[in-house]
């Protein structure tokens, strides 16, 4: 076997070599994107349903009916993606649900405040 044929074969083993490694490496980060994705939306459920007894707990229900029920609406998609196992949607509607009780919260404060603000009328 000539001296060219010797180094063509052992430079395709190498790039057989380094293919095998790429596609390894690929495998192993696609997988640990599964976990960290399952972990991630359920890190973002919590969060949600955080913020909406936290709404619950300011009177959103009374002060910012609307925006209080729509981010229980959503948080019960997200819990509801998670269990189906659609970790994106469930993480992307966790994140709407914890905007939306945010926003709830601060309507309901906003709105006790304003009204500890105002004077009573007189009679």
């Amino acid at each position: 076997m000539s001296c060219q044929k010797q180094c063509a074969d052992l430079n395709e083993h190498k790039v057989r070599g380094v293919l095998l490694i790429v596609l390894g490496a690929l495998l192993m980060i696609g997988c640990a994107t599964t976990k960290a994705t399952r972990s991630t939306a359920s890190r973002a459920v919590s969060s949600a349903e955080q913020q909406v007894k936290e709404a619950q707990a300011a009177n959103a229900s009374q002060h910012a009916p609307l925006e209080y029920q729509k981010a229980k609406e959503t948080l019960d998609q997200a819990r509801d993606s998670l269990n189906k196992r659609n970790y994106r949607k469930a993480t992307s509607l966790a994140n709407q649900a914890t905007d939306l009780a945010g926003n709830a919260k601060a309507t309901a404060v906003a709105k006790k405040q304003e009204g500890q603000r105002k004077p009573k009328p007189r009679r």
